[in-house]
């Protein structure tokens, strides 16, 4: 990839450029904007990470993005995603706090963990009519997050349900309702006895890293599987 904190403030790639590969821009704090070409693909996992641009447009042809794609770009302010893509990876846009407003379009079909988390303007979101799979803690730390209301006990973003309150008898889901985040129902406790000697089954959280260091549990993962 680039050199960390190289000098070059703008980049235009080629059209026969199909993946741009892990870490390629990573640390490219004067990187402020990019012209991503036709029939590029896939964006590998931090391929942006703490890079200095100010707003990205996918091309049509992009269908996913990989975890902490563009995590932790403090400029990111303008996020234009295109109508073909379908994943957006774990923390693909963890942390970047100039982001104000984001479109999910209703092809992306997963929505992971942490994609939004730590957006600390993120004030608008519209999740698309094609979502199979929202992960937890997609807007943590986020106002979208903190300035949606409770209705009946249950936090909604948009279309989705993010996380129920407390452990009620009865949850009644608005009829607009299409997703319920993965991890939405945790707070609802199993009552006294319930449950008692069964194997707890449920995927824990994966919890963020310390404030500075770059996220490397995925990476890990993978380590231990193909050793």
């Amino acid at each position: 990839g680039f050199v960390r904190d190289s000098a070059v403030e703008k980049v235009t790639l080629p059209d026969g450029v199909k993946t741009i590969r892990a870490d390629a821009f990573s640390g490219c704090k004067n990187l402020k904007k990019i012209n991503l070409p036709k029939g590029l693909k896939t964006i590998s996992y931090s391929a942006f990470y703490d890079s200095g641009l100010e707003e990205i447009s996918l091309p049509d042809s992009v269908v996913t993005l990989e975890f902490d794609a563009f995590s932790q770009c403090e400029e990111l302010k303008t996020v234009n995603l295109n109508g073909n893509l379908k994943t957006i990876s774990w923390g693909a846009f963890y942390k970047c706090p100039a982001l104000e407003e984001i479109d999910i379009p209703d092809s992306v079909e997963r929505l992971e963990a942490e994609a939004f988390s730590g957006c600390e303007k993120l004030k608008s979101v519209k999740l698309g009519n094609g979502l199979k799979y929202l992960g937890n803690d997609t807007f943590k730390e986020t106002p979208v997050y903190y300035l949606s209301d409770y209705e009946d006990g249950v936090k909604y973003i948009d279309n989705a349900v993010i996380t129920v309150d407390g452990n009620p008898e009865e949850i009644n889901f608005k009829e607009s309702t299409r997703i319920i985040a993965d991890g939405a129902l945790e707070k609802c406790k199993r009552k006294e006895g319930e449950g008692e000697g069964e194997e707890d089954t449920r995927t824990p959280a994966v919890p963020s890293a310390k404030p500075g260091m770059k996220r490397l549990l995925p990476l890990i993962a993978i380590a231990a599987i193909v050793m």
